[in-house]
């Protein structure tokens, strides 16, 4: 993954107070994130970003839809999305060299004067997908199924050869 300076922000000379930000990002942000699981996007994530004494809250409300394919039958359809996510970001020079145990709270060196959210935002996206993609809920177009893809899929399922063994077993009821 290659950083885009458009999510990188440079905290060094705001002041302690909270700030707003705003990203639109859409499919051009996913082709960053290789093995993406999300090709069509439009999606504004709206940051609150609190910046206090040795530390920051971010606050991610994303919104918008996600074009994917259904899990049943591979119509196209437009999924939605919202949520909120909060992300602590405090300075410590030796946790900041080590893994995270928890995935709230990040810790930075000193030494840094700006943070690339770029991650974060891919991530919270992703994790905001639902688990079933399928045509009820799709923002528009069809909410059924396509019956003849499913018709097709039933029938090649049919086909499928069944092992023998199986069938002795079936015999022992």
């Amino acid at each position: 993954m290659k950083a885009m300076k458009a999510y990188t922000i440079q905290f060094a000379g705001l002041t302690n107070k909270i700030h707003y930000l705003e990203f639109e990002i859409d499919t051009l942000f996913f082709k960053h994130f290789e093995s993406s699981p999300i090709k069509q996007a439009d999606i504004f994530v709206h940051l609150t970003f609190d910046k206090r004494p040795g530390m920051f809250v971010l606050d991610f409300n994303i919104d918008g839809e996600v074009i994917g394919e259904c899990d049943r039958c591979l119509n196209k359809i437009h999924i939605p999305l919202r949520a909120q996510h909060r992300i602590l970001i405090k300075f410590n020079d030796e946790l900041a060299e080590k893994p995270q145990a928890d995935p709230d709270i990040m810790y930075l060196s000193t030494k840094e004067h700006s943070i690339n959210i770029q991650q974060l935002i891919y991530e919270y996206i992703v994790l905001s997908m639902p688990i079933k993609k399928i045509c009820e809920n799709s923002l528009i177009g069809n909410t059924e199924c396509n019956k003849s893809m499913l018709k097709a899929m039933k029938r090649d399922i049919k086909q499928e050869a069944i092992d023998p063994r199986w069938e002795q077993l079936k015999k022992l009821k």
